[in-house]
C-alpha cells in the first residue's frame, strides 16, 4: 500500500444476527426432510415450497445484531482501526444497505476501530 495508490475500499458483510440463527436450523430441518423424502421416494414439492419461503425471506428481514454479531462487528473493527494506523489513515466515506444490521455493524465496528465519528455516510436503497 502506497499513498498514491488511489482510494481503499474495505467490504464488510453485516454481523450474526438471530435471523441467522434461525434460518441456518430451518435450513438443516429441511434438508433433512428433503434427503429423508428423495430416500423413500416421497414427494418433495411441500418441502421445495417451505424452502423457497424460508431462503426467500431472509434477504428482506430486518433484524439487529445478536451479541455474537456484536462481538464480530467489534472484532472487525478493531483489525480495521490496526490496519488504518498502521498506514496512517482513516475512513472518508461508510456506504451501507438500508438495514438496521448493517448499519449497527457499521456504527460497532467504527466505535471499535477508536474512528473519531462516523464519516460521510450514505445508505444504498
Amino acid at each position: 500500500f502506497a499513498e498514491n495508490d488511489g482510494p481503499v475500499v474495505f467490504l464488510q458483510r453485516h454481523g450474526r444476527t438471530s435471523k441467522n440463527v434461525l434460518l441456518k436450523a430451518d435450513k438443516t430441518r429441511l434438508k433433512a426432510a428433503l434427503r429423508d423424502a428423495q430416500g423413500k421416494g416421497a414427494a418433495v414439492a411441500p418441502i421445495l415450497a417451505e424452502w423457497a419461503a424460508v431462503a426467500g425471506e431472509d434477504r428482506w428481514f430486518d433484524d439487529c445484531l445478536d451479541e455474537e454479531g456484536l462481538a464480530q462487528a467489534a472484532a472487525a473493527g478493531a483489525e480495521l482501526g490496526r490496519w488504518c494506523r498502521r498506514r496512517g489513515f482513516a475512513p472518508e466515506l461508510c456506504v451501507t444497505s438500508p438495514f438496521r444490521r448493517a448499519a449497527q455493524t457499521q456504527d460497532v465496528a467504527f466505535k471499535a476501530a477508536g474512528f473519531p465519528g462516523v464519516p460521510g455516510r450514505a445508505r444504498l436503497r
